[in-house]
């Protein structure tokens, strides 16, 4: 019971307070359980932010300086897709569900920021997720025989990684640095590690993958100065569990040792042999000549398939490239779809978001680090996936962004006797 009372805030206001924390604590836990029901409950959270901003106006009211920019960016981001479609004259609701959700979030950040939550239900709900997607895998893998596990995603193989890997990361740094648990927190931090890493594998994902050195990195530098030694122990043990996969995991072993030859064949003939990495460079060369020719606005949404097949139709990219839909990179299909315009806007949010993260970490070290690697894993993971364009994973960016913003300025208001009322 020791792990599930931390960080206790105090005079909370009793409804909204526990209503929020557990909006909170099921939009974490399915994510990974069921993410049918992680939708309807984004949709409520969303719904009763707005709500509680209207019954209780004083939401919108005394922002901080880094609070508006956050809310700017924000609306900046979504505003940014409008702007893209009306210069290209084809709105469309599809292309701008993904962008719009940011704007919607707003009203959660700031019903966050009035009300906050109870924060040891971050560190419950990820623990309890990542041990729901193991089960999870376990079954997929051993009684239904599918080689590549997507959890209770329709059929979203990356989308089930990626969300694994954040509540794995989640967990790890909340029990790292809640010294009530005493000894015992890195052995249950090699142990979360460890099911974290076995769902993330059986993915099959290597975008995901390229994530999980930036997360063991991020943990050593959120403890360093503490005790090096332990660290050190947890990171080797983690890199040592990562390679007795790669060996002893034949389809991880298979889809990593069969990247090198693809690689030097494109190097050094320009010739897609492969359905991995070959013809992802030869989307991402794709995305890069459609920014060239349209570097201010790109080519617009929901253009990017048509744009890569008149290029095929000219013979300036190969044909096979034709197979894979999205662009497969988050910066590169940014600058070619929303082009500069689009990519700066995305930055931007990123920028306010850390720099509010930044600005309150004094009282809020455990959620800074859970939010510096929210961005990092989502910027890794985006080198060789479609990230922002995919209704799961952009939703849950946008959630949590609102969540982990509106706690930090919800607690240092709290440190700060500011009061708002």
């Amino acid at each position: 019971m020791v792990l599930f009372s931390m960080i206790g805030l105090s005079f909370p206001s009793p409804v909204p307070y526990y209503l929020l924390s557990a909006f909170v604590a099921l939009l974490i836990f399915l994510s990974n359980a069921s993410v049918t029901y992680y939708y309807y409950v984004a949709v409520l959270l969303v719904v009763t932010s707005l709500i509680l901003a209207c019954v209780k106006p004083q939401v919108w009211v005394n922002l901080r300086s880094v609070e508006g920019s956050l809310v700017v960016a924000l609306s900046l981001y979504a505003g940014a897709a409008a702007l893209n479609m009306w210069v290209h004259g084809n709105w469309s609701w599809d292309q701008f569900n993904e962008p719009v959700k940011f704007l919607l979030v707003i009203g959660a950040f700031l019903a966050v920021r009035r009300h906050g939550f109870k924060e040891s239900i971050i560190v419950i709900s990820s623990i309890l997720g990542v041990f729901s997607a193991a089960a999870l895998t376990w079954y997929q893998s051993e009684y239904l025989s599918i080689g590549r596990v997507f959890g209770s995603t329709n059929n979203i193989i990356s989308a089930f990684g990626l969300l694994c890997l954040l509540a794995g990361y989640f967990s790890v740094v909340y029990i790292v640095h809640y010294k009530v648990i005493g000894k015992w927190r890195y052995p249950l931090a090699l142990v979360i590690i460890m099911a974290t890493l076995y769902p993330v594998a059986e993915t099959g994902t290597k975008g995901v993958w390229i994530a999980i050195p930036g997360v063991i990195c991020l943990i050593l530098m959120s403890k360093w100065s503490s005790n090096k030694r332990v660290l050190m122990l947890l990171a080797g043990a983690s890199f040592i569990s990562a390679a007795l996969i790669f060996l002893f995991n034949d389809m991880v072993h298979s889809r990593l040792s069969g990247l090198s030859q693809p690689l030097m064949t494109y190097i050094k003939n320009g010739v897609v042999t492969d359905g991995s990495l070959s013809v992802r460079l030869e989307t991402w060369k794709a995305s890069l000549m459609m920014f060239i020719d349209n570097p201010v606005f790109g080519v617009g949404l929901g253009n990017f398939v048509s744009a890569k097949a008149e290029l095929i139709s000219t013979d300036v990219i190969q044909a096979r490239a034709m197979g894979v839909a999205g662009p497969h990179n988050d910066l590169f299909g940014t600058l070619a779809i929303q082009g500069l315009v689009g990519l700066s806007a995305l930055l931007f949010m990123y920028y306010a978001f850390l720099r509010l993260s930044w600005k309150f970490k004094v009282h809020s070290l455990e959620l800074f680090w859970c939010s510096t690697g929210l961005i990092l894993i989502y910027v890794l993971s985006g080198l060789a996936g479609d990230r922002l364009s995919s209704n799961l994973t952009a939703t849950y960016l946008a959630l949590m962004m609102a969540i982990f913003a509106g706690q930090m300025s919800y607690k240092y208001t709290l440190a700060t006797h500011d009061n708002q009322n």
